[in-house]
């Protein structure tokens, strides 16, 4: 029985996994915000219209699974902004 081509479930990828595999191409000891990542999620087809407040969100989620490390917070731009390391 052939099951036909809209039946079946097709996996999105959502904005953490995709925020995730960004920051897995960044070296171990760089240091980012999230701005930086907003601009290249948007590049992502998908995620065009994506708030800025989901990738904090997702930063943060990350942040608290140990995958990323808050370094410190700093101005950027005459605004504060946190500061994100991976974590080894």
């Amino acid at each position: 029985m052939e099951i036909p081509e809209w039946a079946v479930y097709k996996e999105k990828a959502t904005v953490k996994d995709t925020i995730l595999s960004l920051i897995n191409k960044l070296p171990v000891d760089y240091e980012f915000f999230s701005a930086i990542i907003h601009k290249k999620l948007v590049t992502v087809e998908g995620f065009k219209l994506t708030n800025v407040r989901r990738t904090r969100e997702a930063l943060q989620v990350l942040a608290e699974q140990g995958i990323l490390t808050q370094t410190r917070t700093t101005r950027v731009d005459g605004r504060m902004v946190k500061m994100y390391v991976r974590s080894k």
